[in-house]
């Protein structure tokens, strides 16, 4: 074997692969081919979440529930357990399955967006990666119909923001926090004041949907966003950093306005901002790196 075959010998690829699944029992399926499901005569849907990892290492999985046009934190139930999300713990190698319920929503039928992605502070310490990455996650939706429950919801109106500029992005839609309306300066840590959130739409259709920040993994606030096909939209986003948590993220949960759904099934989609460590974890992480 000469020189160069046996340093190709030595050459490895480590890639981590990561799958997850929703069931369910055949009483809340209306159309599973459809993505559509309903609730019992209890207004209560249950179904398992499958997580199977063949990873590097463990992870330390969060799973929480957003409903569009919900403007409140939703809590459910994991195995006994009722909260507005859960942490979940998966080994590198395996496969781990929980229940869940979800209940007391308004009539009616409703986008559920299932997601999970790995506990900010636990990557941080496996991997030693900087705080604020767009970290990996994991989406399922669905559509469910809520036949007893709360009374119907009044939908509110989308709003088109005044403020649009251009696209300057290829091809995606993005979100990035700005210390600057000039956007100049892109936000590292969250203090209190003033920020501008870019909502980046280089695609040739029009996108509508549901801006949602969370707070650690709790919904925080929503608003209802347009953002015309090829322009940008500037969100202006005030903090108080007393009333958040660790760390914050914006999500998007998005629908195109233009594009019919193929065989029934709703089209949707979510986007990320990076998560970002209020200024008093960021000093208290470099106090501690300091000893």
């Amino acid at each position: 074997m000469d020189k160069e075959s046996a340093k190709l010998e030595k050459v490895s690829h480590n890639s981590d692969s990561r799958t997850t699944r929703m069931e369910t029992k055949p009483e809340f399926t209306n159309n599973k081919d459809k993505l559509d499901f309903k609730t019992d005569a209890d207004g209560c849907f249950k179904g398992s979440y499958i997580l199977n990892h063949q990873t590097q290492t463990g992870d330390k999985i969060v799973f929480y529930i957003l409903v569009e046009n919900i403007d409140s934190p939703v809590s459910f139930i994991v195995n006994g357990e009722e909260s507005e999300y859960h942490i979940i713990h998966v080994l590198k190698l395996g496969e781990v399955t929980f229940d869940f319920e979800l209940s007391n929503l308004p009539i009616g039928k409703h986008i559920i967006h299932l997601i999970n992605e790995p506990c900010f502070e636990y990557v941080e310490q496996v991997q030693e990666c900087n705080p604020s990455i767009k970290y990996i996650y994991t989406r399922i939706y669905f559509s469910l119909e809520v036949t007893n429950g709360k009374m119907p919801l009044e939908h509110k109106k989308y709003e088109i923001m005044h403020e649009q500029r251009e696209s300057d992005f290829k091809n995606r839609i993005s979100l990035k926090l700005f210390e600057d309306k000039k956007l100049s300066i892109v936000a590292e840590q969250i203090k209190d004041g003033s920020y501008y959130l870019a909502i980046n739409n280089d695609k040739y259709y029009e996108i509508k949907g549901q801006l949602c920040l969370m707070s650690d993994y709790r919904l925080e606030s929503t608003q209802k966003l347009i953002v015309r096909e090829k322009t940008k939209v500037i969100v202006p986003v005030k903090f108080h950093r007393e009333t958040l948590k660790k760390s914050i993220r914006f999500i998007f949960l998005m629908t195109p306005t233009k594009i019919e759904a193929e065989a029934g099934v709703p089209i949707r989609g979510v986007f990320m901002s990076e998560r970002l460590l209020l200024q008093d974890e960021v000093l208290k992480k470099q106090s501690h790196n300091n000893y």
